[in-house]
């Protein structure tokens, strides 16, 4: 997903939730069908934006995917750059407290969402660099502890960094699965959009009532049509 192309009209916060929810819905479909992408990231967010108003989102890249066996998916450290949208349970360097995984060499499904945390992040920011004031040794350091996490945008909706913030929790037993992301990107989309309606109606209920008071001074000053 290229930021070129979102900067040429999403400004909607709607338009941003609409974008997650369809990569939600494609990630939901994996998982309901065992299996773990390992590489989620928004550069294999495959996006049609030729028209704002019905985007098509795609889930691509399956070459690091793997099926689940049970509840857990077998497999070493996996993913590729940047590794700041990784999971800290992939890296064997991250303490068992910080993870809440104490078995190395399994790694659950939720691996997935905490990339996905990090997705929301570049995609409310229009494809920003999450840590652009800091090396690439500290954020590989950060990575390797398991303690680095992008700072929340600026005017960021409280729904979305809250359930962003969810999405990267250390240990992924308290992360969100999908389906839990996809009803609360619904709801925001339902209670952005009553605002929005609320507020067209305002504004075009005062643009009449302008346009009617100021037909009203001009009748006075003029003294009605052909008073002059």
């Amino acid at each position: 997903m290229h930021r070129a192309a979102l900067a040429r009209g999403i400004s909607d916060k709607r338009l941003r939730a609409y974008i997650t929810l369809q990569a939600a819905h494609g990630m939901e479909y994996l998982h309901l069908n065992y299996m773990v992408h390992f590489d989620l990231k928004c550069d294999n967010l495959l996006c049609d934006l030729r028209d704002l108003n019905k985007p098509v989102v795609k889930i691509g890249d399956l070459g690091l995917s793997k099926t689940k066996k049970g509840s857990f998916v077998s497999g070493n450290m996996r993913g590729t750059l940047p590794w700041c949208a990784m999971a800290p349970e992939l890296f064997p360097s991250v303490p068992a407290a910080v993870s809440g995984v104490h078995t190395r060499k399994e790694a659950e499904d939720r691996v997935d969402v905490f990339s996905f945390g990090i997705c929301m992040w570049e995609i409310w920011t229009l494809g920003e660099q999450p840590y652009p004031n800091l090396s690439l040794q500290e954020i590989f350091a950060g990575v390797m502890t398991g303690t680095l996490r992008p700072g929340l945008p600026a005017g960021c909706d409280p729904a979305w960094a809250s359930l962003m913030q969810d999405c990267w929790q250390g240990n992924p037993r308290l992360r969100p699965t999908f389906m839990e992301i996809i009803h609360r990107l619904e709801a925001m989309l339902q209670r952005w959009g009553a605002a929005a309606a609320a507020g067209a109606g305002a504004a075009a209920g005062a643009g009449a009532a302008a346009a009617g008071g100021g037909g009203g001074v001009a009748l006075q000053a003029g003294g009605g049509p052909g008073g002059k």
